[in-house]
């Protein structure tokens, strides 16, 4: 609606500049700002009379518009009073209050000073709800020219006034209302009439003002300011009804609106209960009180004070007549005596109790007996014990209570906030429990501790204690791995130092690449054994290999891996060169090679086929570089090949396969023939083609196929002698190596008869 106000700005101004006009028709229609007119703050004794005259004035022009509806000072006024300030001092906050109460949106209020017939006066219009200055103009004049320039002042006044109502300020957010206090309640106890109320933003209050009045629309009177939620009346009307409300004031210096308006009546009332005792227990107390004998009462009022209240609070209500089913859980009644238990509490803090008996007509009598009790504390002594290996032993104090039944174990990784229940640890003389729940290395954890009775109530946690877990084992140190092994790799490692119940094993992992995926290979239970030959299976011959080596400790928790260390296995030997096999040899081929070049090299082995399938048989090992095969067979092919074993066993490849061929027998001779010359018989042959024939052998042939050599010739003929009967005679050729050739075919001599 403020912006409805914008249609007639424009007429409003043009009604100012000729001294604020006449009432525009439609403006009726519109909802007005409401202006209220304050005292001027005189700053001189000469203008003490212009306090109320400019004021007076500047309403009078202003009403005379019509755009505006002005507050009756008489109200203001009220207010003023009611809320204990002073009209002719009036702070700007005052006014906000005072705005506030009464729901006018401007206040004109200003400073007037007379010094010589010269005044001076500053003019200031304050926006309730923006809380800002909507208009200020000082103006200097002679008092003859006061109403004139007053005049002025008023059309700016209306004219500035009137845009802060429009909107022009709209973009600026307003503020959310002040929170009333609510649920104000009035009890009688004694010969007082205390006062309790609730408040939703109690941070942000700095106390509450509280008023009573005789009637409840007449004018009430402050009769006190407290901080907290109570206030006890200690002078109230006697027998009378009295209305008390409660306003609060803000951190900010604003201050609310009223609550709820109570009524109270002092009435006497019976004597009070028998007080018999306040026994302590976690969070509550436990209250017992018998009725004064030949006493009618209706109820029994329980008051309570705590160290930082000033007056006693009532708690609870017990009202009698009662059957015990519809008795609440905390109140219950044997014959005369009655009890109650009060929960909630603090830990370690000190009440005070008090009780007042309630007659039929609902008056109170005064305070019992003042008992005094303290609620249990928390349990102390909580410690833990850091170091060890995914495990944290905490012990604590036998709390002195009896009503312990036992205690809750919270922990949590932070020391302020986020703790959970860890353990219920039943039994009051149990002090000690051991923490390996979830743990992790390195961690530190916090804890703290409850005692609880045997209705499940809980003291608060003690304070935060913490320990630390052990961190992972050391990673082993001083590795190396020995190089140029024979398929094998042998390690060594410092051994770790740490704790007798620490180290139980190591852990060897291996890979083929420095950054490849590493393999666990063996498990060393000993922790005292450090060092390891990696050899089952077999490594691979000149093969690099990586090692990690990580501890274990009692709790099989792993050290991170070690920096890896490298071996490269032995090579194999190289393969022998320049193998060659020479032919031609009598019943042998004769192997050479070159020398290997590894310093190690044990033996050779030879290896020779006659087929031609390479089924190559190791016939022989040499130590040198040669070898005679020895026995072998006239003309006949044979293949060779060779490696070399080293001093670790080692074997090289094979070489490539030689041939070489024995010496061949002499051809067995050929045109054996006999011939007569000159009376004689002559063996005549060829003469064998081969250039190292050294001579031919004649064999005759005798009894049963035994044959006898009769003759070595170095030509091709020999003469036979006569002999009696059949002879059958062949010959051989015989080279220089002493190969002889197989038998020629045979020739049949007759010989004498």
């Amino acid at each position: 609606m403020r912006r409805a106000v914008i249609l007639y700005l424009l007429a409003a101004v043009l009604s100012a500049a000729a001294g604020i006009g006449l009432l525009q028709p439609a403006l009726a229609a519109a909802t007005k700002p409401r202006i209220a007119f304050f005292l001027f703050n005189s700053q001189s004794i000469e203008a003490t009379s212009l306090m109320e005259t400019i004021p007076t004035v500047l309403t009078s022009y202003v009403n005379r518009s019509g755009l505006f509806e002005i507050m009756e000072r008489r109200k203001i006024d009220r207010e003023v009073l009611l809320k204990g300030y002073q009209t002719s001092r009036l702070k700007p906050q005052e006014m906000l209050n005072v705005g506030a109460a009464l729901g006018f949106d401007f206040s004109v209020y200003g400073d007037v000073k007379k010094e010589s017939g010269i005044i001076t006066t500053s003019i200031k219009v304050l926006d309730i709800k923006t809380r800002e200055l909507c208009f200020e103009q000082t103006i200097t004049v002679s008092e003859g020219m006061l109403n004139e320039k007053l005049n002025e002042v008023s059309a700016a006044v209306a004219n500035r006034t009137l845009k802060c109502f429009s909107g022009a300020g709209a973009a600026k957010k307003e503020e959310k209302p002040l929170e009333l206090p609510y649920e104000l309640k009035a009890m009688q106890a004694g010969k007082k009439i205390t006062l309790q109320w609730l408040h939703k933003n109690i941070q942000d209050v700095s106390g509450f003002k509280v008023y009573r009045a005789d009637e409840k629309e007449g004018i009430y009177q402050m009769v006190g300011a407290v901080p907290e939620l109570n206030f006890t009346d200690q002078n109230p009307p006697l027998d009378k009804p009295v209305f008390y409300k409660i306003t609060a004031a803000f951190k900010n210096g604003m201050e609310s609106g009223p609550s709820n308006i109570v009524e109270a009546r002092f009435a006497m009332g019976p004597l009070p209960p028998i007080f018999l005792s306040a026994a302590p227990d976690i969070k509550s107390a436990h209250l017992k009180w018998k009725m004064r004998p030949d006493i009618e009462v209706s109820e029994c009022k329980i008051y309570r004070k705590g160290a930082a209240d000033k007056e006693f609070k009532e708690i609870a209500s017990v009202y009698y007549g009662k059957t015990d089913k519809e008795l609440t859980e905390t109140v219950s009644m044997h014959y005369d005596t009655m009890a109650y238990t009060d929960k909630g509490l603090g830990d370690n803090a000190s009440y005070q109790y008090a009780l007042s008996a309630v007659n039929l007509k609902e008056a109170a009598g005064d305070l019992s007996t003042i008992l005094n009790t303290t609620t249990i504390n928390a349990p102390y002594g909580l410690k833990a014990e850091g170091g060890k290996i995914r495990q944290i032993p905490l012990s604590w104090d036998v709390h002195f209570s009896d009503t312990v039944a036992g205690y809750r174990i919270y922990r949590s990784a932070d020391k302020e906030s986020g703790y959970k229940l860890l353990s219920d640890a039943a039994g009051k003389t149990l002090n000690n429990y051991l923490d390996k729940k979830d743990m992790a290395d390195l961690i530190t954890y916090w804890y703290r501790i409850a005692a609880y009775n045997s209705n499940g109530l809980e003291t608060d946690m003690s304070d935060a204690i913490s320990a630390t877990t052990r961190d992972k084992p050391p990673v082993p140190q001083g590795i190396t791995a020995k190089d140029r092994e024979p398929r094998k790799v042998s390690l060594k490692w410092d051994p770790v130092k740490s704790p007798a119940d620490e180290i139980v094993k190591y852990a060897i992992s291996r890979s083929t690449e420095e950054k490849g995926e590493y393999k666990k290979i063996i498990e060393i239970s000993n922790p005292e054994i450090n060092s390891f030959i990696d050899k089952e299976p077999p490594l691979k011959d000149n093969t690099a290999y990586y090692y990690k080596i990580a501890s274990y400790n009692s709790a099989g928790v792993s050290s991170d891996l070690s920096t890896p260390v490298s071996s490269v296995t032995k090579a194999l030997p190289s393969a022998p060169a320049g193998l060659s096999a020479k032919s031609g040899e009598v019943k042998q081929i004769t192997l050479t090679w070159e020398p290997n070049r590894e310093k190690d090299i044990k033996t050779y082995n030879i290896y020779r086929t006659i087929a031609e399938d390479n089924d190559f048989k190791n016939i022989a090992s040499a130590a040198e570089s040669n070898y005679a095969d020895a026995g072998l067979k006239d003309g006949a092919k044979y293949t060779y090949a060779i490696d070399a074993v080293d001093a670790d066993g080692l074997t090289s490849m094979r070489t490539a396969p030689v041939t070489a061929v024995t010496k061949p027998i002499p051809a067995k001779p050929s045109g054996l023939k006999v011939s007569v010359e000159n009376g004689k018989k002559i063996l005549r042959w060829d003469a064998n083609t081969e250039k190292d024939i050294k001579q031919y052998n004649i064999y005759k042939k005798g009894f049963f196929g035994i044959s006898r050599k009769l003759a070595e010739v170095r030509d091709t003929s020999w003469v036979i002698e006569e002999a009696k009967g059949k002879q059958e005679f062949f010959i051989t050729a015989l080279d220089e190596t002493g190969l002889e050739s197989e038998n020629s075919e045979s020739v049949f001599i007759e010989g004498k008869k």
